[in-house]
């Protein structure tokens, strides 16, 4: 059995594992690890590609309770080794996913129409509706989850059995049993009391420290550094208007510079 970093750590980029099986996928030699951060294709998300060591990870599969990592080069059985995954690759196919399951939901939510289908490709990805939409539902369904993702909203995981699930208000019925991994966008009440705090302090340590954006994502459990961006420009915005946040602001920067 491989343990899946990737169920907990979304973010994790490097890792180290021993290989406990070789083995051969379509004539090209597979490893497979005690624990990975390599995510296969799962879900309409592709699989990630990357580094085991000097080896190259060409693709990536969930068989059964083992991820099969499909390599380059062969390896040996017993080996420790670092494990490095294609960030740029990941993050992208985490974005669209994530963003398809907003938009998806402002589907149901709003005109009651499930996806019943979803395809990422590497220049666009689609997502087959149960029914047609006229252009202007289509156009407030886009809009609908634009503003959701401007608010920033948490992203959690959550796991429960196939009866706690069961009970839940999910958009899909689950197709298997055992614990089930749920990823849950907060609402934005829920979220507020967490998300504006830290805007607030990605703000105050973008402009009081010579943190990179990237360097600063990773301070705050590693966002990205758009993210980071977003949060510095909208306090930048709000505090023109609000007037106490402007003073709290002046008031930290005193503080804290002091």
């Amino acid at each position: 059995m491989t343990d899946r970093i990737y169920y907990t750590e979304p973010s994790c980029r490097s890792f180290q594992g021993t290989v406990t099986r070789i083995g051969e996928h379509n004539g090209r030699p597979t490893v497979v690890l005690d624990r990975t951060a390599f995510y296969p294709t799962s879900g309409g998300q592709p699989f990630d590609t990357g580094r085991l060591g000097t080896v190259s990870v060409i693709e990536t599969l969930d068989e059964d309770e083992e991820i099969v990592h499909v390599v380059d080069t062969p390896m040996s059985v017993g080996v420790v080794v670092p494990g490095e995954i294609d960030w740029t690759r990941r993050f992208d196919h985490m974005q669209q996913h994530t963003g398809q399951h907003v938009l998806s939901a402002a589907f149901d939510r709003l005109f009651d129409n499930r996806t019943t289908s979803f395809h990422m490709g590497t220049e666009a990805s689609t997502i087959d509706l149960a029914r047609e939409v006229a252009q202007s539902d289509l156009e407030r369904a886009v809009e609908e989850a634009n503003r959701v993702i401007w608010e920033d909203r948490e992203v959690s995981i959550r796991f429960v059995s196939a009866d706690e699930a069961a009970r839940l208000p999910l958009r899909k019925e689950p197709v298997r049993g055992g614990t089930l991994r749920l990823i849950e966008i907060k609402a934005k009440n829920n979220s507020r009391a967490i998300v504006y705090p830290r805007q607030i302090a990605m703000y105050l340590a973008k402009h009081m420290t010579e943190a990179s954006l990237p360097e600063i994502g990773r301070q705050f459990g590693g966002k990205h550094h758009t993210t980071v961006l977003h949060s510095v420009e909208k306090i930048e915005e709000t505090r023109k208007q609000d007037k106490d946040l402007n003073r709290l602001l002046n008031k930290l920067t005193e503080q804290l510079g002091g």
